[in-house]
């Protein structure tokens, strides 16, 4: 009797091992440290890019509209980011979705910038089938602040919700109809522009959140400005810094420092509007203060504000009539979600997480000016390289992240193995991607 328990026991812990050690083999696999040039997704880029056409004209003139909406939610959600479950406090300050939109006589585009932590793929659903007249997704350009003080509920999968919250399709909506709105309105208001160029070097104000001091620092404070033959003048802004001011424990909704900047160039009398899209905030963060509160936000933002607006009127602006875009698919690396410096879980546990998506590079050209829209958190350093390349074209350069798909964080391949979470639980699809997205925007950039 004692034997055929112990047999019976034996067979039961024999059972389990071969289950435990198939769920394994079916759940994890190895990290794929082939070199870059060996992969068949990259050797598919350098088929392409030769053949990637610019959609672009140079019309009669340049016209430029602007507008915004509210994307306050109408109901209590989770604030996204750092896994807060519980819902949001209040409200601190609004939210917006905000538009400019352009028009050559020939083509048209818009910027799109939402006071969101990322623009969020399902919203980019709705806007396929809902984009008013004349404007597409290849047309219209996205990006996000990144205010990690902003409502959730518009992540659909299992990961997204861990993140975000529960989904919430009212609010899908709402965001959506907003951005609709504001388009149309701001091509109600569209006068002939002259369009100029600036940037500032703000390295008191950001600093390399991964290595510190041995790493590079992107610090350029950029704005684009945009004046109406009416006089009235909009800017365009975009920084490095990650939209962190504020502290993981205040439950309000708030846009953060890109929130507050925004608000000190509208009060400035000669300013008529005003929008931010998060830069290359992938290794950056803000340089901190004594603590993460809203005290920290407007000292922070007003000195960001100061640099715009002192040098507001020297700023040069002159006509233009040049309109030019790209929605560019990415092929990937399949994902590696890390468990360690060795291990992944295979891509169909990713899959499940997160969902798939096809992420796109995009770009938008209006005269002189080039914003390059990035899938991810995309990384200043990576940018660093890139800068020269359009300098020598005489282009001015925005790399913006957040443009409407969502693959994690890219960063510098030296830093994949680095035991940080924007390289460790956030860098989603292998090894190398840091210099295949630099050859893609390099490539993209010669193509402009």
């Amino acid at each position: 009797m004692v034997k055929r328990i112990i047999r019976t026991g034996i067979r039961w812990i024999l059972f389990l091992l071969v289950l435990i050690v198939g769920l394994a083999l079916a759940c994890i696999t190895t990290i794929d440290k082939e070199p870059l040039d060996s992969k068949a997704y990259y050797q598919k880029f350098l088929n392409e890019i030769d053949t990637i056409t610019i959609k672009s004209s140079n019309g009669n003139y340049l016209k430029a509209g602007w507008s915004k909406k509210s994307i306050v939610p109408k109901e209590p959600l989770s604030i996204a980011s750092y896994g807060r479950s519980n819902p949001f406090d209040g409200i601190h300050d609004s939210i917006w979705a905000r538009v400019f939109v352009f028009d050559n006589g020939s083509k048209k585009a818009a910027i799109v910038s939402v006071d969101l932590l990322i623009f969020p793929p399902a919203v980019v659903d709705l806007l396929k089938t809902s984009l008013p007249d004349g404007y597409s997704l290849e047309n219209t350009y996205l990006s996000a602040t990144h205010t990690h003080n902003a409502p959730g509920g518009w992540a659909q999968h299992i990961g997204g919700r861990f993140m975000a919250g529960a989904y919430s399709q009212n609010y899908v909506s709402l965001i959506s109809s907003a951005i609709v709105k504001a388009i149309e309105e701001a091509e109600s208001s569209m006068e002939e522009v002259t369009i100029g160029f600036e940037k500032w070097e703000a390295c008191d104000y950001v600093h390399n959140r991964l290595v510190g001091d041995m790493g590079e620092l992107d610090y350029w404070l950029k704005a684009i400005k945009l004046k109406k033959a009416s006089g009235k003048t909009a800017l365009l802004t975009s920084f490095s810094a990650h939209a962190t001011c504020l502290s993981s424990k205040v439950n309000e909704v708030s846009g953060d420092y890109p929130g507050e900047l925004v608000r000190l160039l509208e009060q400035d009398e000669r300013v008529d509007f005003a929008a931010f899209c998060a830069g290359p905030v992938g290794s950056h963060s803000p340089v901190e203060f004594k603590e993460k509160n809203f005290k920290y936000i407007s000292r922070f933002s007003s000195g960001l504000a100061s640099m715009i607006l002192d040098d507001l009127d020297s700023i040069s602006c002159k006509p233009s009539n040049m309109i030019a875009y790209i929605h560019y698919p990415v092929n990937l690396n399949e994902p590696h979600f890390k468990i360690d410096t060795t291990f992944r879980f295979r891509p169909w546990v990713f899959d499940m997480l997160f969902g798939e998506y096809q992420p796109a590079l995009t770009g938008l050209k209006i005269g002189e000016q080039l914003l390059i829209g990035t899938p991810c958190d995309f990384s200043g350093e990576l940018s660093l390289d890139v800068e020269p390349y359009a300098t020598d074209r005489n282009l001015n350069l925005m790399i913006t992240s957040f443009n409407g798909g969502y693959i994690g964080y890219i960063t510098e391949d030296r830093h994949y193995s680095l035991h940080k979470s924007e390289t460790h639980e956030m860098n989603w699809f292998g090894p190398n991607n840091g210099r295949y997205f630099k050859e893609m925007i390099i490539g993209l950039i010669e193509k402009f």
